[in-house]
């Protein structure tokens, strides 16, 4: 990884959700450290939910005191985004890979999310 072999200090906020432990000690062990979120739902509705996601990364990167934050996917870069400006963070990186899971899905939900759907 290019940013440790500079010298930087690399952190991942994740869920650590269905690939669990297995991802997080690869991850580890390519000397990142791992910090898990509890709040982040990447389909939840609830906008509480959301908000104390939000609070939940804003005190990480308060702590962390980062000089960069990247941030993948569509909420993440929304709430990750909007974290690392509430925290102070100077630069902020912003990724969308793909079209998510409102486009993609097929379940009620997603559908029902999509604009414009005739699915």
């Amino acid at each position: 990884m290019a940013q440790r072999e500079a010298g930087a200090e690399v952190h991942l906020a994740a869920r650590c959700g269905r690939r669990g432990p297995e991802a997080e000690a690869a991850i580890a062990a390519a000397g990142v450290t791992v910090h898990r979120l509890a709040r982040l739902d990447r389909t939840g509705l609830d906008p509480l939910a959301d908000w104390a996601a939000v609070r939940e990364l804003t005190g990480l990167c308060r702590l962390l005191a980062p000089d960069l934050v990247v941030s993948v996917a569509l909420k993440p870069v929304l709430y990750g985004t909007l974290a690392a400006a509430r925290a102070g963070v100077p630069a902020r990186l912003a990724w969308l890979p793909g079209l998510g899971h409102v486009f993609t899905g097929t379940s009620p939900k997603a559908r029902l999310l999509r604009p414009g759907c005739r699915g």
